[in-house]
């Protein structure tokens, strides 16, 4: 019989976080260790076995930091990014926060868990991981895993555990998902160091404490200390609760001596775990998650600011999303999208006081159908800082490239879609065929976009306006060299030769041409457009003058 006092599984103290450090080695750390080991290495960036890559283990870490060390002034953060706390100053705060009992896997208060729901039959711990198949694909034979996890470690166990309560899918009775929704999308700002991706995410102490109720004791920190299943709301719960909400009804099982099915290690493995239905209830659209962009719905007179997820996102995640990802759009009264808090303070302010000009975000998130996961969205983006006096401008300008982009790659996919296959058989036409296309044109066009931008924020930070022949002469080079990247792709998915009806491919080419070219385009590039009623007015005009003169030669 193991005793479970003392096989470790603390999220607070024990060595469970897998990173990778700064002399090519991977190790497991405490959460003390994220700016130095306690033997002199530099962690670089966090690992892990999940699909999300360590981003769980990151997260938790920046929530447990957000919550121990919130700076209190723009000054201290700025302190802090480059002279990190030695491991003996995290430990302290630790341990001062009497919060370590708490975060005990096995503990008389397990972490994440509810001792509630004790009597409630066991089911496999395969049930913890989001890409596993449920019993009913199961029982249908559809299941692209092939089998079941069975046995799972306990470093292991708690990372599935906390990823599971934070990206909760929505779906089936009683499924409660978490504070920023059911597959909610992420954005982590990343520096060249674990400690500096750490702090890169973590809000002041003000702009923390103002997302909950700023209660402080234990109890109302830890959301399983009192096991809720209401409706937890800002106005009466801290916001901890981004971080630590157990939307999920679970208790894990008492571990066995055994083989982690992950990670092939021999020690203590948990096989079956309890879940319940109706846990605490949060209302996603009361709810800021500091680490999630948002979009603002308006109906009537009403604002409804919700978050982003996973699922709703386009297939490719590019620099089509810079508007939303890194930029708001909308006044705040009005429909928008808005980055993630921690992304707007790097924007208005860090990136300036750090000295770091082009910061790389990671975005994740799991794609969700209700309760089925169909995968994950994941993609690295450099953004481009710039100076806040010019901010407005570059902003305004970015919106309309990314709309005009946005035109020639919707003309791409339907010309190429037109081309290839009879307009009757398109709604047979996967999805994914048509998004694929939109996603590689985004993608070949990126490099067009980073030179585009940082050539508008010189001339902008310069003294130029945004209007300046100099922004004229880029943005029409860019809409140029799009076009020609619309055309060329459309050429290499499109061969005339192999198509049984070449009159379809002219005239698809054609019309494409027409939309590279044509006035919606450019004018959502802010390009100038010939008025073609003023030109046939002109043509009129001068139609009438001739057959008058003709008239007075004749008379």
């Amino acid at each position: 019989m193991i005793n479970v006092g003392q096989i470790g599984g603390n999220y607070l103290t024990s060595p469970w976080l897998l990173v990778l450090l700064d002399d090519g080695t991977r190790r497991r750390i405490s959460l003390s260790e994220i700016s130095q080991t306690r033997d002199g290495k530099t962690p670089v960036r966090m690992l892990g076995n999940m699909p999300d890559g360590g981003l769980a283990r990151l997260e938790f870490v920046i929530g447990a930091v957000q919550h121990l060390l919130a700076p209190e002034t723009s000054s201290d953060w700025l302190d802090r990014f480059f002279a990190p706390p030695p491991p003996d100053d995290l430990d302290g705060l630790i341990n001062d926060s009497c919060l370590p009992p708490y975060f005990d896997l096995f503990g008389k208060i397990p972490a994440f868990q509810d001792t509630s729901i004790a009597d409630q039959s066991p089911q496999s711990v395969s049930s913890l991981f989001l890409l596993q198949a449920g019993e009913q694909t199961r029982d249908r034979n559809q299941d692209i895993w092939g089998k079941a996890i069975t046995g799972v470690g306990l470093w292991e166990v708690m990372e599935a555990l906390y990823a599971l309560q934070i990206y909760s899918p929505a779906g089936g009775r009683g499924a409660r998902t978490s504070p920023s929704g059911g597959g909610p999308l992420r954005t982590f700002l990343m520096g060249d160091t674990l400690w500096t991706t750490v702090w890169s995410n973590i809000l002041l102490k003000a702009d923390w404490e103002a997302l909950g109720n700023k209660a402080r004791d234990v109890p109302s920190l830890v959301p399983w200390i009192n096991f809720r299943t209401d409706a937890p709301t800002p106005a009466d719960s801290p916001a901890t609760h981004l971080f630590w909400a157990c939307p999920r009804r679970i208790l894990l099982s008492q571990p066995v001596d055994g083989i982690c099915e992950i990670t092939a290690e021999a020690g203590p493995v948990v096989c079956e775990i309890r879940m319940a239905a109706y846990g605490p209830d949060y209302k996603s659209d009361l709810w800021r998650h500091p680490l999630s962009p948002y979009y603002r719905m308006k109906k009537g007179g009403t604002v409804q600011r919700l978050p982003r997820l996973g699922g709703a996102m386009a297939y490719g995640v590019s620099w089509r999303d810079y508007v939303g990802l890194f930029q708001e759009k909308g006044e705040a009264g009005d429909a928008g999208v808005e980055p993630a808090l921690t992304v707007r303070a790097w924007r208005q302010e860090r990136a300036a006081d750090t000295g770091v000009e082009t910061v790389r975000v990671q975005v994740f998130g799991y794609r969700c159908d209700n309760a089925k996961v169909l995968g994950t969205v994941a993609a690295a983006m450099p953004f481009l800082a710039v100076e806040p006096s010019v901010e407005a401008e570059f902003s305004g300008i970015v919106e309309k490239v990314v709309d005009g982009t946005g035109g020639l790659a919707s003309a791409l996919k339907r010309q190429s879609l037109l081309a290839l296959f009879d307009q009757k058989a398109l709604e047979s036409v996967p999805l994914s065929y048509g998004n694929q296309m939109e996603a590689d044109y985004w993608a070949r066009t990126e490099p067009l976009f980073r030179s585009f931008s940082r050539q508008v924020r010189d001339h902008l930070v310069a003294g130029g306006a945004p209007n300046d022949q100099p922004v004229m002469d880029l943005l029409n080079n860019l809409h140029t060299e799009a076009g020609k990247m619309a055309v060329r792709l459309f050429d290499e998915r499109v061969d005339v030769g192999q198509t049984d009806n070449p009159e379809r491919v002219v005239t698809a080419k054609r019309t494409l041409l027409g939309a590279v070219h044509g006035a919606p385009v450019r004018r959502a590039f802010g390009l100038p457009v010939e008025e073609k009623t003023a030109k046939g007015a002109g043509k009129k005009a001068g139609a009438a003058g001739k057959k008058s003169k003709t008239k007075e030669q004749m008379a």
